[in-house]
């Protein structure tokens, strides 16, 4: 016998699956100038799943996507906004830094590894 899930039972799963997808939410930097400090002039990109903000535009994220062969690392589609209002669409990379406090993101013609800054990864939000 199948049994039907309910749209709503459905939907959270889908939702923890997919946060569970997302890098630790928080702010990363592209250069550090010290433990918890950014750099002067840093790029300085906040996650807050499922929101990515970098360089005056956000994205929300969906479907996520792994990547064949590389089980922690995801494709996401964003629908997108730029600092001055004009709406985007774009598929953003997200994967595993060289440590516990980085990310990658790969977005059109943005490439770069991203640290918290912080000598341990930040922590979840209970």
């Amino acid at each position: 016998m199948m049994r039907h899930l309910p749209f709503s039972v459905l939907a959270t799963v889908l939702t923890i699956g997919a946060a569970n997808a997302f890098p630790l939410d928080g702010t990363y930097y592209s250069e550090c100038a010290g433990e918890g400090v950014a750099a002067e002039g840093a790029m300085e990109t906040r996650l807050a799943f499922p929101e990515v903000c970098f360089d005056g535009a956000c994205c929300e994220l969906s479907n996520p996507t792994r990547l064949r062969g590389l089980p922690d690392q995801f494709l996401y589609d964003g629908a997108c906004t730029d600092a001055d209002g004009d709406a985007f669409d774009a598929r953003i990379f997200f994967g595993s830094g060289p440590d516990a406090t980085s990310i990658v993101i790969v977005l059109r013609d943005l490439a770069a590894t991203l640290s918290t800054c912080l000598p341990e990864p930040p922590l979840e939000d209970a």
